[in-house]
């Protein structure tokens, strides 16, 4: 199928007719062309040449309209009708450039070219086509002595005009075949014609391939400054097999895949269609991979069409990287010097060789690079990539001047623990860190390397935020209990409560982990900083993470107690988080006695100091908050979803006359807003101030 062409996407084709009206006219233009392109479709559409004779079928004639954008492609028909000699009908199809490079195969253009009847019926051709394009290039059956005799001349000898005879039947989709082959660019600059009388070059435009009659003995007398197909013979034609092989299989060997990935950035034209093919029969030979890689590069340094083709020249590195260590030092040298324009994941494959054959050859390579900065980043980091990390530290140990360098090409050293468990220089490797920007990679580093003595240092070089964004990192993708001094470093972000609360506030999909064990060692009845949000709140709602059921019911206590010293809208929100799961864990006997001794001295600064049950002491401690700091009764009714448990709320609610006025509040929020609450909420309510 056509790149980018599907059996569902018909395309649109401009047209034209051209035919005898008082002389050779223009019948019908669906295209705007620029004048130029008028003038040149007319004189292409008339007969190739005086007292040519040609058969029923016509001809065909291809040509680019360069300044609208437009490829024409035209059948042309004797008009025996009109009794007069040289009138023709030709219908030409116009292929805008973009869709020209889209198609595989032409051969479809000679089922569309529709012969005009007479003058009458030119308003037939007036809209474009829509074409349900089958675009695949299939097997063609061709006369291969003929067709190599063409290929040979048309592509040997490519600043010359070539002319060959007609032969028989199928020779136009033959040619079709031949344009069909070259890739996107080439096909749009090429000019050819299947009967010519004369030569049909015009404006200074010549054509490449033009067929003359074997019938017209005088025909090749009438073209100058051209080369007869077989006249030209050509040497070392391992490359016309392919293209032969191709134009009776299409790709059958990816020959037209290879064309069109490497003609893009190519502008020789025909010039380059030898030394290309012969590239490709390099590459794809059977013979070792050494002797495909020395061939292509032959190739390459031999055509100055080609030579400078990243395309093709990544292709031969690509070829090499796996047989790097193979290679003597001309084609090393090659490669060496083109190895950033191999796909990164191939690079990345084969580091290990590449940067072992550099270092075998000569140290200095790395050496000088880092210090001289000749190649740039890419290079490097690439070779300094086929190193591990052992040959780096041993290296650093050697030549201690390069750190900076090799940091800068290298960072994922400062990724690996052994680096910080072996380093006798960690101040100085933290402030490298810092200056290159690596804090984020080297901290993990340093969290997972276990040393004791790396947090508090590195929170006075990096700052407690980046020290809590690698602890994240770490909990997210690592089991629980799986980094030896996760709390250590815990404790040493913990110091900074500014920057503990910022962190909460400002990350999305805090780990939870990390979250419970920031509240462990955080008070929460610690000073409030005046923010927008809770923190607490803020990172709960974003956070992730697997954690116990005993670890989240310690949090949501950490909550609730953060509520009962918090401001007005933060204690609301936070009891209605919190309240439901801890008094369940607490009616379950569930709550830790560390989670309850943070509630309880947060309890007993309140009135109800003196009940015993501590489920009612939450009852009882929670409802004085939202009555005495007049809290949403919205918020008051989120607590749970309990009838029971919300009958016992509003008991003792009932039993205060702050508290009747807020149930009020309440039953009057039920009347006015009807919110999506139980109706059983609202009968209790109201026969709680019922009974008042």
């Amino acid at each position: 199928m056509a790149h980018g062409v599907t059996d569902s996407s018909p395309m649109s084709i401009h047209q034209a007719v051209h035919g005898y009206a008082d002389g050779h006219r223009q019948l019908a233009l669906t295209a705007p062309l620029k004048p130029k392109d008028q003038k040149t479709l007319l004189a292409l559409s008339d007969i190739s040449g005086t007292g040519v004779r040609f058969e029923e079928d016509g001809y065909i004639t291809g040509y680019p309209l360069t300044e609208s954008g437009y490829y024409a492609v035209g059948r042309t028909w004797p008009a025996t009708e009109f009794h007069r000699p040289g009138c023709v009908w030709t219908h030409t199809l116009l292929i805008e450039f973009s869709d020209l490079a889209v198609l595989d195969s032409f051969e479809w253009v000679l089922d569309v070219f529709r012969r005009p009847e007479d003058l009458g019926n030119a308003y037939l051709y007036s809209e474009p086509l829509e074409i349900q394009i089958e675009s695949n290039a299939t097997p063609q059956s061709v006369e291969l002595g003929w067709c190599a005799s063409v290929l040979s001349t048309l592509y040997g000898e490519p600043n010359k005009c070539t002319i060959a005879p007609r032969i028989g039947g199928g020779v136009d989709s033959t040619v079709l075949a031949i344009w069909s082959q070259q890739w996107p660019r080439l096909r749009r600059n090429f000019r050819f014609c299947t009967l010519s009388a004369n030569d049909r070059s015009i404006n200074g435009a010549e054509f490449d391939l033009q067929l003359i009659s074997v019938s017209d003995r005088g025909a090749r007398s009438r073209f100058s400054d051209v080369i007869v197909a077989g006249d030209f013979h050509l040497t070392g034609g391992e490359w016309l097999k392919y293209a032969l092989d191709d134009l009776q299989s299409p790709d059958v060997d990816s020959l037209r895949t290879f064309l069109r990935k490497v003609g893009a950035e190519l502008t020789d034209g025909r010039q380059a269609f030898i030394p290309l093919t012969q590239f490709f029969r390099a590459l794809i030979s059977d013979q070792s991979a050494v002797l495909s890689i020395q061939e292509a590069i032959e190739v390459l340094n031999k055509n100055g069409s080609i030579a400078q083709s990243k395309t093709l020249r990544a292709l031969v590195v690509e070829k090499s990287i796996s047989v790097i260590d193979q290679l003597n030092e001309e084609l090393f040298s090659f490669v060496w010097g083109d190895l950033m324009l191999a796909p990164y994941e191939l690079i990345k494959r084969f580091a290990g060789k590449i940067g072992a054959a550099a270092w075998c050859r000569d140290p200095s390579l790395v050496l000088d690079v880092i210090k001289s900065r000749d190649f740039n980043d890419d290079v490097n980091d690439i070779l300094l990539s086929g190193l591990s990390v052992e040959q780096v530290i041993s290296g650093l140990k050697q030549y201690p001047d390069y750190l900076k360098e090799i940091l800068e090409r290298r960072s994922e050293i400062v990724r690996s623990p052994d680096y910080w468990m072996s380093s006798s220089s960690i101040k100085e490797s933290m402030n490298e860190v810092l200056r290159l920007g690596l804090q984020g990679e080297a901290l993990i580093a340093m969290i997972k390397s276990g040393r004791d003595d790396l947090p508090l240092l590195a929170k006075s070089v990096f700052g407690a935020n980046l020290i809590l964004d690698a602890l994240c990192k770490i909990s997210l993708r690592c089991g629980h209990g799986a980094r030896h001094g996760f709390d250590e470093w815990v404790q040493a972000a913990a110091s900074d409560l500014k920057s503990v609360y910022e962190f909460l506030l400002s990350k999305q999909g805090i780990s939870r982990e990390l979250l419970f064990a920031l509240a462990r060692v955080i008070p929460p009845v610690s000073p409030q900083s005046y923010y927008e949000n809770d923190p607490w709140l803020t990172a709960w709602r974003c956070s992730s993470g697997i954690v116990s059921e005993d670890d989240t019911i310690e949090f949501m206590a950490h909550m609730l107690a953060r509520a009962f010293s918090s401001r007005p809208r933060f204690a609301s929100e936070l009891s209605r988080e919190s309240f439901s799961i801890v008094y369940a864990a607490i009616v379950k006997n569930r709550i830790s006695e560390q989670a309850w001794r943070i509630l309880d001295a947060c309890l007993t600064q309140s009135i109800i100091w003196w009940l015993k049950g501590r489920a009612e002491k939450i009852e009882h401690g929670v409802v004085d908050m939202f009555v005495e700091r007049g809290l949403p009764p919205i918020d008051f009714l989120s607590l749970t979803r309990d009838a029971l448990l919300f009958s016992r709320l509003v008991k003792y609610a009932s039993q205060r006359k702050l508290g009747r006025i807020y149930l009020r509040r309440i039953m009057h929020f039920f009347k006015n807003d009807k919110p999506d609450f139980p109706v059983a909420f609202s009968r209790i309510v109201e026969e709680a101030i019922e009974r008042d």
